[in-house]
């Protein structure tokens, strides 16, 4: 069984049906996600595609979800600089971060507060 290694994850090949392998991505803080190819065609489509360097954000995880690898937060700050910057916890998608951002600086800084999303 083979590793991909990328920027902020990897890409394990494992067992799965006889010949039929599956691949887990694995992104550090988050759960795994599996690739479960429909055939060895697909499973050697997948392989090639990993060996040229491929990155997964956005392929299609076998059953109809998306495999994310980039995990977004977000940041509140004080406008007045008297509060320290809050974080939320890191979110698959950038608007799940937004609007966890919106409510922490609704909650804590009230109009005093930006808000902004980055990326891990």
């Amino acid at each position: 069984m083979r590793t991909w290694k990328r920027s902020g994850y990897k890409v394990v090949e494992q067992e799965f049906d006889y010949s039929l392998h599956q691949f887990a991505v694995i992104v550090p803080g988050k759960k795994d996600q599996i690739i479960t190819p429909d055939s060895i065609e697909s499973m050697n489509s997948i392989i090639a595609d990993l060996d040229n360097g491929e990155e997964v954000e956005g392929w299609e995880d076998g059953i109809g979800n998306t495999i994310y690898t980039t995990m977004y937060r977000g940041i509140v700050k004080d406008q007045m600089g008297t509060f320290d910057t809050k974080h939320t916890k890191y979110y698959e998608t950038y608007q799940e971060a937004h609007d966890a951002a919106e409510k922490l600086c609704k909650r804590t800084m009230g109009d005093r507060g930006t808000i902004d999303v980055e990326t891990k």
